[in-house]
């Protein structure tokens, strides 16, 4: 799927998320994916670039952005800060399928190139 229909299917998926939430609906976890926050410091590569220019590692899609203390949908011409955090949505691989889990395994956006 072109990463335009994926972020376009999430959007419908966080829409709906939203929706769910002021219902008083019991959440689940998204089966099979976990979600990797990304902080970036000042000797980051990505500040001063915009989200859409940062290709991330394979089969990480940005989410949403933690972006000067306020959480923002993964705009892709949002020009990164020193201090934002990236939550990026993956497949999950191994052993902890299906708990839809936070990872707090490092990502480096220093290690992804330009798109």
């Amino acid at each position: 799927m072109p990463a335009g229909q994926e972020r376009e299917a999430l959007g419908g998926f966080a829409a709906g998320f939203g929706e769910r939430v002021e219902r008083g609906h019991q959440l689940q976890p998204l089966h099979g994916f976990h979600v990797s926050e990304v902080l970036l410091d000042e000797h980051s590569a990505a500040v001063g670039r915009p989200l859409g220019s940062i290709q991330w590692p394979h089969g990480h899609i940005p989410v949403s952005i933690l972006h000067h203390r306020v959480l923002r949908e993964a705009d892709p011409r949002l020009t990164l800060a020193a201090d934002d955090r990236v939550n990026l949505l993956a497949k999950r691989h191994g052993g902890g399928e299906g708990r839809g889990e936070r990872s707090d395994a490092p990502l480096a956006a220093d290690n992804a190139g330009s798109a």
